[in-house]
């Protein structure tokens, strides 16, 4: 007679699966379209910035741009600010090297974060004059800005001059759906 396996009973509060590296929980993977903006973005950078030694995602969530950008950047260090736990997820994965939790606005954190980033980028973020404000610091000198807008988006452009930067003009034609780069407005000393 064929032996009968009974399947052990399932304990309820087990864990579940274990995550696998790139793999955060209760988040779908970004579908074609989105992983191709998020390779045009990096590309953007790639421009103007070939090796930035840190970068830092505002917004980052489960940090799926930041494990496509690493394409093109494969020793830059991306860590992820966003106001939600998925950013420790992310780092968990292995997305991100450093997680902060919260947002620029908030003292703790631009102080915590001041002058450590060659790049920062805002990706499904809208440009809001005080939080791009509130970024300033936290670039170093000689740092751009990725914003998810269009050039001819009066609203980011007012914004992004509101907020003292200047954006920086493609290399080549720029596809409609790319982000925007700029750069903080130097202040001559004595002027």
């Amino acid at each position: 007679m064929a032996e009968v396996v009974v399947p052990e009973p399932q304990d309820p509060v087990a864990p579940g699966p274990p995550v696998t590296p790139g793999q955060v929980p209760g988040g779908r993977p970004p579908g074609r379209l989105e992983r191709l903006r998020h390779l045009a973005a990096a590309r953007a950078v790639l421009a103007v910035a070939p090796e930035p030694e840190s970068w830092l995602d505002v917004g980052c969530g489960r940090g799926y741009f930041c494990a496509a950008a690493r394409r093109y950047f494969p020793y830059t260090a991306f860590d992820g600010l966003d106001a939600t736990p998925l950013v420790e997820a992310a780092r968990e994965v292995g997305r991100i090297e450093e997680a902060h939790r919260g947002l620029p606005e908030d003292p703790v954190t631009s102080l915590r974060l001041t002058g450590r980033y060659d790049v920062i980028s805002l990706l499904g973020v809208r440009p809001r004059p005080g939080r791009l404000r509130a970024i300033r610091p936290i670039l170093r000198d000689g740092g751009h800005l990725l914003v998810d807008a269009r050039p001819d988006s009066p609203a980011a452009l007012s914004a992004l001059t509101a907020a003292g930067y200047r954006p920086v003009p493609p290399p080549r034609r720029r596809l409609p759906w790319q982000p925007l780069l700029a750069r903080p407005v130097r202040v001559r000393a004595g002027r």
